[in-house]
């Protein structure tokens, strides 16, 4: 019994420490080697020898974007709890290191995203409506999903990723759906958003968080949740690549050559890491 009120202690110390917690999923890879992510608190950069160093300092980052010549994109979110408001601002890294900050708004961002292809296209969901920029600025709606695809308050930008032909995968409700680029949208795979009783701190809407597309159709879905990286083939056969044990998650993933690159968030300890694994 003493054993078991000590669990119950800790798990009410982690409820309230890490209710609702969610991790950032920004995690690329540049043209070297080098792997950049996010803890919510700066950007780092890690060499491929495994050297890691602070490269924007003091940014709440979710995502992140690395374009054809070098330039690493994101942005930095805040609350100001004076106001009841909430800003943010737009950031880039340049090749030769230099930050760029863009002027701060009010609000969150609309109209701008950090889900590109590598034709520099960006994609964005707008409620049920998922829409496409072309690098001349010209927008369009690539297709509505409807109610058949996404439920209300379960598909989001944070979900959503897309290959080099122009071919979108979102998560939606657990489920994998494709949109090819003339927005024909097919359902892939479901059960996705699996999770354990060890994910007490993670609401639901954050069980799977990072998609990453490979050249041969695979999708790397980080399933938090579950504390897995699970692998959906083209046909919608859905394995898992990888098991994280307690405190570690998947939390965002990318693919650069033959290697597919893990970042993973602790509930509780040591922040984030970055796992490379070697697809198959």
């Amino acid at each position: 019994m003493r054993v078991v009120g000590r669990l119950v202690l800790l798990g009410s110390l982690l409820w309230l420490a890490q209710l609702d917690a969610h991790p950032g999923w920004g995690i690329v890879v540049d043209s070297h080697g080098n792997t950049f992510f996010t803890d919510l608190k700066q950007i780092w950069r890690m060499s491929p020898d495994g050297q890691k160093k602070v490269v924007v300092p003091n940014v709440h980052s979710h995502e992140l974007y690395l374009d054809a010549a070098g330039t690493l994109s994101g942005e930095h979110l805040w609350y100001d709890n004076r106001r009841q408001k909430w800003g943010h601002y737009l950031w880039e890294l340049t090749p030769d290191g230099r930050v760029i900050r863009h002027p701060a708004q009010e609000g969150f961002r609309s109209g701008v995203s950090f889900v590109r292809d590598p034709s520099g296209r960006m994609y964005w969901l707008d409620g049920t409506r998922l829409l496409r920029r072309e690098p001349d600025g010209k927008a369009s709606q690539l297709a509505d999903l409807g109610t058949d695809f996404t439920t209300p308050g379960k598909a989001s930008g944070g979900i959503l990723t897309a290959a080099a032909d122009g071919t979108a995968y979102i998560v939606s409700d657990g489920a994998l759906v494709r949109i090819a680029p003339d927005g024909h949208a097919s359902k892939v795979a479901g059960g996705l958003a699996g999770h354990t009783w060890t994910t007490f701190t993670m609401q639901p809407w954050h069980y799977v968080m990072g998609l990453a597309v490979d050249g041969n159709g695979n999708v790397y879905v980080a399933n938090a949740g579950a504390r897995k990286l699970k692998k959906v083939s083209p046909m919608g056969r859905v394995s898992t690549v990888l098991k994280a044990g307690f405190p570690w998650a998947p939390c965002g993933v990318t693919v650069h050559g033959s290697n597919i690159y893990v970042l993973e968030y602790a509930d509780v300890g040591p922040g984030v890491r970055v796992r490379t694994l070697t697809a198959k």
